[in-house]
């Protein structure tokens, strides 16, 4: 114990007073109820202005870390069984997430999108402003085969004085289908105005490199 505990003073094992502030320090390093040094975690009691083992200048009333012991105990720190829980959380919080990055097939061929390309075809009523709303390009994503991934899309203003409603939306690249879009209906683009698409991709089975090519009609 190389400080005392009253006022830091550093002493010796075989020293029965402090040199310092005379203390008895064997009623000094008496613990009644105590809490742990914030430095080196040392058990240091209440009554204590500095700790015992490192000199560190305490808090007397340090709610922190508070133990109950009648005499001071030998030197605290964290035991091997905590160490060992900590590392093998953090591995499976590291596998959980890897895992979930996973397709769901399991498979691991790699999928390479150089680029989406999102054509707008208008039909119907709107046919006669065919071609008004400029292609979109999106990309590259690099995902796995047989997973899905998800294209957030923003279809450009409408530049037709006509309300425009999405009425279907085809992938047009083999392999590749479309799982789901948000808002699944009753997407409405007003003249002048953009719209928002989610669109959930599945990919396909065995490696794949080049474009993904889309094609959203609009009535």
């Amino acid at each position: 114990m190389p400080f005392c505990p009253e006022c830091g003073e550093r002493i010796r094992h075989d020293q029965s007073v402090c040199s310092g502030c005379r203390g008895d320090l064997q009623t000094l390093l008496t613990v009644v109820k105590g809490y742990q040094c914030p430095r080196c975690g040392e058990t240091v009691g209440r009554n204590f202005s500095y700790c015992s083992r490192c000199g560190f200048l305490l808090a007397r009333e340090d709610p922190l870390h508070e133990v109950v012991t009648e005499k001071k105990s030998s030197k605290q720190g964290p035991t091997v069984g905590a160490i060992l829980i900590i590392i093998i959380v953090v591995v499976a919080a590291f596998a959980v997430t890897d895992f979930l990055r996973q397709p769901s097939s399991g498979s691991m061929y790699p999928i390479t999108i150089d680029q989406v390309q999102v054509h707008y075809s208008l039909i119907g009523a709107a046919s006669a402003y065919s071609n008004s709303i400029p292609d979109s390009i999106l990309g590259p994503y690099n995902e796995y085969s047989n997973s899905q991934f998800v294209i957030p899309l923003v279809i450009p203003a409408n530049p037709t004085p006509l309300v425009l409603q999405v009425s279907s939306i085809i992938v047009a690249t083999a392999g590749f289908t479309l799982v789901s879009s948000a808002p699944s209906s009753n997407v409405i683009i007003n003249p002048g105005s953009p719209a928002e698409l989610m669109l959930t991709i599945r990919t396909p089975v065995g490696a794949y490199s080049g474009s993904l090519y889309i094609i959203i009609q609009l009535s």
